[in-house]
């Protein structure tokens, strides 16, 4: 995946239409392409630093596809949101999957959940609302529902959807509420066994764990400062290739996702750590809950402000944070 597909991902994600069941594939043989891709990437990580990029995603692309066509079928969830003058966060598994937290305004929008389903089974969804900056409690007129549907091929456009789960209506006494949570479990289909951080080492309990996410920001910061695409698609390739699987999304040809214009990482300020996926993932947010990696760019002359959305993990076998989301 490209620089620039990176940036638009979540307008992206938007537009394009996605989801449903799945028959119960040959699990045998997902397992045997996913075996042969990471012993692709781990020969790739091996590479100089001066291979070509291009190599690097051919490797990548062709494992990717190659998995991806053996699926029969692409079920693909989707959570489907309405809301009126409240904040919320919404997660799958504990990843963040979409949140908004605004002074104003509303919601109604469909998007895809898929990227926090690892595997067939049960899932967990966790939905916190808030109170709209500048007010304190949620209001009895505040509105909020949530349905989770499914969509039987991602590959097939229609608006055929499958309803899984719709969440009790938020109850609001007259007086108010400071906040509302609910929390409950769903069963998902997938083709796909991903890894992700199921076995992630616990992030929350590592010592000196500031200065490795400093250290891990700055190599990313560098890579994108310097459009370095060799360095950019190693630090992200789990990152690719696990949302791709999942988003069965087909690898095309690389090319170079780099702007012309200069690009500059922000200063880090203001930024907390938090943790995710029961403590396994981690980024730095700034007080609106967005990602801390942010670039600054030209478009015509005016600033444009990009935001990077990432989340690591450290794997089991590792010492090192790596981009998983």
């Amino acid at each position: 995946m490209g620089l620039k597909e990176l940036k638009k991902k979540n307008t992206w994600f938007l537009k394009k239409e996605k989801q449903k069941v799945l028959i119960k594939n040959s699990i045998s043989m997902i397992k045997k392409y996913l075996i042969i891709f990471l012993m692709m990437s781990t020969l790739t990580c091996s590479q100089k630093k001066n291979n070509d990029n291009t190599n690097i995603n051919k490797t990548m692309n062709k494992s990717v596809n190659t998995i991806i066509d053996s699926f029969k079928e692409k079920p693909y969830y989707h959570i489907k949101v309405k809301s009126s003058g409240v904040n919320f966060d919404i997660r799958i598994n504990d990843l963040p999957i979409f949140r908004f937290f605004g002074e104003s305004g509303g919601t109604n929008i469909e998007y895809p959940i898929n990227t926090g389903i690892l595997e067939t089974g049960e899932q967990i969804l966790t939905i916190k609302i808030l109170p709209i900056k500048g007010k304190k409690m949620i209001a009895p007129e505040n509105t909020f529902t949530l349905e989770i549907n499914k969509k039987s091929d991602a590959w097939t456009f229609d608006n055929k959807r499958e309803i899984i789960l719709i969440i009790p209506k938020m109850e609001v006494p007259k007086e108010g509420i400071p906040y509302w949570e609910f929390k409950t479990k769903f069963n998902a289909e997938v083709p796909y066994q991903l890894s992700g951080w199921k076995n992630s080492k616990k992030l929350d309990q590592l010592p000196n764990i500031d200065k490795t996410i400093k250290d891990a920001y700055n190599k990313i910061k560098e890579a994108i400062e310097q459009k370095n695409n060799t360095n950019f698609a190693l630090l992200t390739k789990r990152k690719t290739l696990e949302e791709a699987i999942s988003l069965y999304e087909k690898q095309e040809k690389s090319l170079n996702g780099f702007q012309e214009e200069k690009e500059t990482i922000l200063p880090f300020t203001k930024c907390i750590i938090k943790f995710y996926g029961d403590g396994r993932l981690v980024r730095l947010e700034d007080e609106d809950g967005e990602s801390c990696l942010k670039g600054e760019t030209k478009e015509n002359g005016k600033s444009v402000i990009y935001n990077y959305p990432i989340l690591f993990h450290i794997p089991q076998n590792s010492n090192d944070l790596e981009i998983i989301r």
